[in-house]
């Protein structure tokens, strides 16, 4: 199964670095700010992914339960869409972006539920959807247009619903989903629940988005490209990483925690996130020595890394945080810093034109989360 992860994660990686090598560089931008466009769109879940894979790994699904969850995915999906369009231009290949987002959202769900189901549905599911992305790779030597460099990444990103397809139906025939006043009200505890960890979570997961969209606004154009491709090498080393991390916590954590000072495995997990920044760093600069469109500014690899270290500390000292606070409490602190950084951003904003400021205000305030919203709690509690 890790292999096949691996695989799979390897296959996203190089549709998502080809680009840069073999497309034109009129084409760069297009490609970069359509993959933001459907970050966007997985935002729109709400957590929903995150509490089906919560509920249906201590209960596995059955198809009334699966059926609320798409209902739900369908309902802040299309609210999503909504507000898009009213809010922003849109034109016919926005669209086709928007359209892949969606498809993408409900490929992320069904394979949560192929995960938590018996058999091995989803290493064949992970298979197959990697040989998508790897004829989409392959597509984009014959790429010359923003039509079809959209119309490929739009079917690579979504493809993989066809092969998810037969698993759904034959959950959704099992049984029909009547929308009565039980129903209603156990719909809405299950989007309370993921809304309250979509906001839990966002400072963790979403800031790659987050600060993408601030070098997209703030930033030229191969500035926003060169970022968005470091980012994308920081963050797929940090998913192996990661998968290893939770390894160590797992074995911890099936104990009694006695906090964060006594865990047996800080030292192996503080050396697992220096030696993974190290190796974002060497990867980066292999990338940049092999590569001839774009160049990556110090400060550009200074803030992948920096992320990438923010989210693994992050991940470190919430385990054990919350076995201390709630996690309303965690959130509201983030809620607050989080009012700070706005008003920072309202006050710098003609700083922003500044990479090197650009770099010096991300840096103080990813420190400051894990300062104030975790390590001084932390240390107060223990």
């Amino acid at each position: 199964m890790l292999l096949v992860r691996l695989f799979w994660l390897g296959c996203q990686t190089l549709f998502g670095l080809l680009p840069v090598f073999i497309i034109s560089t009129s084409l760069h931008y297009t490609f970069y700010s359509s993959t933001l466009l459907i970050s966007y769109v997985a935002m729109s879940m709400l957590g929903l992914n995150g509490i089906a894979n919560l509920r249906w790994a201590r209960r596995p699904p059955s198809a009334r339960r699966l059926k609320a969850y798409f209902l739900l995915l369908f309902i802040c999906t299309a609210l999503f869409l909504i507000v898009y369009v009213l809010a922003f231009k849109s034109d016919y290949l926005t669209a086709l972006v928007l359209v892949s987002g969606v498809v993408g959202n409900f490929k992320t769900l069904g394979l949560s539920y192929l995960r938590n189901s018996t058999g091995n549905s989803v290493s064949l599911f992970m298979i197959k959807d990697s040989l998508v992305f790897l004829a989409g790779s392959l597509c984009l030597f014959i790429v010359d247009s923003e039509l079809s460099l959209i119309i490929l990444l739009s079917v690579t990103f979504s493809g993989g619903i066809i092969f998810l397809l037969p698993y759904l139906l034959k959950a959704f025939s099992l049984s029909r989903l009547k929308l009565q006043i039980r129903t209603i009200n156990h719909l809405y505890l299950i989007l309370k629940s993921s809304a309250f960890l979509f906001f839990s979570s966002f400072f963790i997961t979403y800031i790659p988005i987050i600060s993408r969209s601030a070098v997209q606004y703030s930033q030229s154009e191969d500035y926003f490209i060169a970022f968005s491709v470091a980012l994308s090498i920081a963050i797929n080393i940090q998913k192996v990483s990661l998968s290893y991390f939770w390894v160590l916590q797992k074995k911890y954590w099936s104990k009694v925690s006695r906090g964060i000072y006594l865990d047996e495995n800080t030292t192996r997990l503080g050396s697992l996130i220096i030696g993974t920044c190290i190796l974002i760093f060497l990867a980066q600069c292999l990338f940049d020595y092999l590569n001839t469109n774009l160049q990556f500014p110090l400060s550009l690899l200074a803030m992948s890394i920096m992320i990438s270290f923010h989210r693994m500390s992050v991940s470190f000292y919430r385990l054990h945080l919350l076995t201390v606070m709630s996690v309303f409490d965690v959130l509201l602190n983030q809620v607050k810093l989080f009012s700070l950084t706005l008003l920072l951003v309202g006050g710098s904003h003609l700083l922003l034109g500044s990479s090197r400021l650009f770099l010096l205000y991300m840096a103080c305030i990813l420190l400051m989360d894990i300062l104030f919203v975790y390590h001084f709690p932390l240390k107060r509690r223990i």
